[in-house]
């Protein structure tokens, strides 16, 4: 029995990473030119609120629904390729944090 779980979990851990590189797929900034980094991941927490990662340590947000974006990264360089927002103002930020 052990084995057929560790196979399950194998499968489950392989399935999510694979799906965490579809997911990165360099987003670029089209508006407010907030940044020229690379941009990996984007979350609309509201139909105004934005937030988006990527390279270089970006962080980004709009809070008019992506006409204009604010750079808010804080000094950390590595890469982000996902990011997840409960609400307006508390989420997270991950990724390989490949330099």
């Amino acid at each position: 029995m052990r084995i057929s779980l560790r196979l399950v979990f194998g499968l489950i851990l392989m399935l999510s990473l694979q799906m965490s590189l579809v997911k990165a797929q360099n987003w670029t900034s089209a508006h407010g030119n907030a940044t020229s980094n690379t941009l990996n991941d984007v979350q609309f927490v509201t139909d105004q609120v934005v937030y988006a990662v990527g390279n270089s340590g970006t962080i980004i947000k709009s809070t008019d629904g992506g006409e204009s974006w604010s750079d808010i990264s804080y000094g950390d360089t590595r890469n982000f390729l996902s990011l997840y927002f409960f609400d307006e103002t508390t989420g997270f930020v991950g990724g390989p944090f490949n330099t």
